[in-house]
């Protein structure tokens, strides 16, 4: 079957990535550039570049904590490969974590789609909408609420500030913040804007649809994965498991045949 792509070809015996010579992207361009090349077809624009280290560097690594990371190295603790160990801890970021990026970026980018950047009332409106709505459907807006973080979320506060700097803070962060507002007076309880939610808004910011939140997440938190991997490594005991005392049984009881 024939195979179709725009993304890399090969001339004169030579990768082409998005029409660029590979070895002249080595030279030329960083790390972040060539991720905004290959996802979107062009360079970035100088403001561009460092909001999305921004955003990179604002995921990169979240401790030992979330699932996924505990995912990650157990498998290296039992003797996994790197490759082993750093898909298994991808392979955990799902709906409730990690993956809450792309479910937000939705939210925002359907809700926003209409809404004229600077419209207070406009922007108010369809905050106070979306928020019903998943109220009365019982559903949790993604990007919203922090188990630390209860009044103000500081990642999200220097993404919110770098986005204002640099040219970047338009109808998403503007209907993201007004649904944390939203969600105060509707809920009577403060939900903090998240850093999932932040990067959601900036990644849509960015001109990247939502389909590709989520990718981001990814391309950042792996070094943070491998730095883990490479830290248990370090760090016996090999092969970790759980005590025995941490584990609740909740079955039948003792029974005979």
């Amino acid at each position: 079957m024939k195979i179709t792509t725009a993304i890399t070809g090969q001339f004169d015996e030579l990768p082409y990535v998005r029409g660029y010579k590979i070895t002249d992207l080595m030279e030329k361009v960083s790390f972040t550039d060539a991720i905004y090349l290959v996802l979107n077809g062009q360079l970035p624009s100088a403001k561009a570049r460092p909001f999305l280290d921004v955003l990179l560097i604002a995921a990169i690594d979240h401790g030992a904590a979330p699932i996924y990371t505990q995912n990650a190295r157990n498998t290296a603790s039992a003797g996994g490969s790197t490759a082993a160990a750093i898909a298994a801890g991808v392979l955990g970021i799902g709906e409730f974590t990690g993956g809450a990026v792309e479910a937000c970026a939705r939210v925002l980018q359907d809700g926003g789609a209409t809404v004229p950047v600077g419209d207070t009332n406009a922007v108010q409106q369809t905050a106070a909408a979306i928020v019903t709505s998943h109220k009365e459907s019982k559903k949790r807006i993604a990007g919203y609420g922090h188990k630390l973080y209860t009044d103000a979320d500081p990642r999200t506060e220097t993404i919110i500030a770098q986005a204002k700097k640099l040219g970047f803070y338009g109808r998403y962060f503007e209907l993201a913040e007004a649904i944390e507002r939203e969600l105060e007076t509707q809920l009577g309880k403060k939900l903090v804007f998240n850093i999932d939610g932040a990067l959601a808004a900036g990644i849509l910011e960015l001109g990247f649809g939502a389909d590709t939140a989520n990718a981001f997440f990814i391309i950042s938190r792996v070094p943070g994965l491998a730095a883990h991997i490479q830290e248990e490594r370090l760090n016996p005991p090999v092969s970790r498991r759980q005590s025995e005392e941490e584990i609740e049984y909740r079955g039948e009881k003792p029974r005979s045949l």
